[in-house]
C-alpha cells in the first residue's frame, strides 16, 4: 500500500496543496514552520481519522474556513482507491471511497495503512500511560477495524458507568442506592466484555509486533539488543491475550473496589502510578513533576485536581502538610471532583500546577 497522491483543502496552514509521491523513500525539505509535518499529519490522519496532536477536528480547519478537505488516491496492489475526507468540526465528518459516501468511519479504516513518529512520540517513553495505550488502539485498529466499534462501545460505557456511580454517591434513599447498585452491576458486566477484549487485542498485537522490534532495535543498538515489550495492567495481574482470562481478572478487580468507589462516587480501578504528598516549599509549573518523580499526576482514582505544590511520596498515601489550604486539602482527600486546593497566604505568589487525569 502507498499514497500516489494527496491533495488537501484548508487543512491547516494549506489553503490548496496537491502532493505527488512516488514509489519508495519520498522526503519534504523546507524552512521551518511552512507546514511539512502537517503533510504528514494529513496522511496519518487517512489512516485512523484522529490526529496525533489535538484531541478534536476544529484545530485542523485553517482559520476563517467552515472545513477542510483531505483527498488521496492510495494504490492497493494492481488497483488504485480515491480516499476523501471532508472534516467538519462540530459536526460528523463525510467520508468517501470511490467517490461513494461511507456512512461509518469504521468501514473506511485499514485503506490507508501508517505508522506516524513524531516529536510528540517520545511521551510514548516518558509520558502517560494513557499515550501508550492510545498508540496501541491506532495501530489496533488498521490490524483489526472491528476494534473501532469496540473502543466506541468501551469510551460509552465508562462514561455511562461513571456517571452512575457520581449519582449513587448522591442518593438519599437507601432504596434509590440499591437500585443504582443493581443498574451498575449491568454496567460492569459491559465493562468486562468490551474491556477484556480490549486488552486481550493489545495483549495480542504487542506480542505481534515485538518479533520486529526487537530486529529493528538490533541495527540501531548492535551493542545491546536486549530489548523487551509487555502489557503492564493495573490491579490485573498476568493478564495475557485470553479475552476469558482478562474478563475474570477484570470482574475480580472491580468486586474488589466496589464499595470504594460507590462511597466516592468516582471510579477506582485506573492505573495509578503515583501517589501524592503535600508539602512541597517550591511550586512547580503544570506539566513538570517534581524532582525524582515520575508521570503523570493523578490522584487515586483519577480526581481532577489543582494543587499549589506538591511533592511524590510512594509511601504516603495523603499528608496534610499546610502548603495548601486545610479545607481544600480534606475535600480532596474524601474524592470531591469540584473541590480545588488553592494556595495559602505563603505560597499564593506562586502559580498554581495543575494535574488532570484521563485514566480509562
Amino acid at each position: 500500500m502507498r499514497i500516489e497522491r494527496l491533495e488537501l483543502t484548508d487543512f491547516r496552514n494549506y489553503e490548496h496543496l496537491e502532493v505527488e509521491f512516488e514509489p519508495g523513500n519520498n522526503v519534504l525539505v523546507g524552512p521551518n514552520g511552512h507546514g511539512k509535518t502537517n503533510i504528514v499529519e494529513a496522511v496519518a490522519y487517512l489512516a485512523t481519522f484522529s490526529s496525533h496532536r489535538v484531541a478534536t477536528d476544529t484545530a485542523l480547519v485553517r482559520a476563517g474556513s467552515e472545513r477542510a478537505v483531505i483527498r488521496s488516491l492510495v494504490v492497493q496492489g494492481e488497483r488504485t482507491v480515491g480516499l476523501d475526507v471532508q472534516i467538519n468540526p462540530g459536526r460528523a465528518n463525510r467520508l468517501q471511497v470511490n467517490r461513494a459516501p461511507v456512512r461509518r468511519a469504521r468501514d473506511a479504516v485499514g485503506i490507508v495503512k501508517a505508522v506516524m513518529f513524531a516529536p510528540e512520540d517520545l511521551g510514548l517513553v516518558k509520558g502517560d500511560p494513557a499515550a501508550r495505550r492510545r498508540f496501541l488502539d491506532q495501530l489496533l485498529v488498521q490490524v483489526s477495524p472491528r476494534y473501532v466499534a469496540v473502543i466506541a462501545d468501551y469510551d460509552k460505557t465508562i462514561k455511562q458507568r461513571n456517571s452512575l456511580l457520581r449519582s449513587a454517591s448522591k442518593a438519599g434513599s437507601a432504596m434509590e442506592r440499591e437500585t443504582l447498585q443493581s443498574t451498575l452491576e449491568v454496567w460492569n458486566d459491559r465493562l468486562v466484555s468490551f474491556g477484556a477484549d480490549l486488552v486481550a487485542g493489545r495483549i495480542a498485537l504487542l506480542e505481534g509486533i515485538t518479533g520486529p522490534t526487537i530486529q529493528a532495535y538490533a541495527q540501531v543498538a548492535q551493542a545491546r539488543n536486549d530489548v523487551s515489550m509487555s502489557y503492564v495492567a493495573s490491579r490485573i495481574p498476568a493478564v495475557s491475550a485470553d479475552a476469558e482470562h482478562v474478563g475474570t481478572a477484570l470482574r475480580t478487580a472491580l468486586d474488589e473496589v466496589r464499595a470504594e468507589e460507590l462511597a466516592r462516587g468516582s471510579r477506582c480501578l485506573a492505573p495509578i502510578v503515583m501517589t501524592w504528598n503535600f508539602g512541597s516549599t517550591t511550586c512547580r509549573r503544570a506539566g513538570t513533576p517534581p524532582t525524582g518523580s515520575r508521570g503523570p499526576w493523578r490522584w487515586p482514582c483519577g480526581w481532577p485536581v489543582t494543587t499549589c505544590c506538591a511533592t511524590t511520596d510512594p509511601s504516603t498515601r495523603y499528608s496534610s502538610s499546610m502548603t495548601c489550604s486545610p479545607n481544600s486539602i480534606s475535600s480532596a482527600a474524601t474524592g470531591s471532583r469540584r473541590s480545588q486546593p488553592t494556595p495559602t497566604a505563603r505560597s499564593s505568589s506562586r502559580r498554581p500546577c495543575r494535574v488532570t487525569s484521563r485514566n480509562r
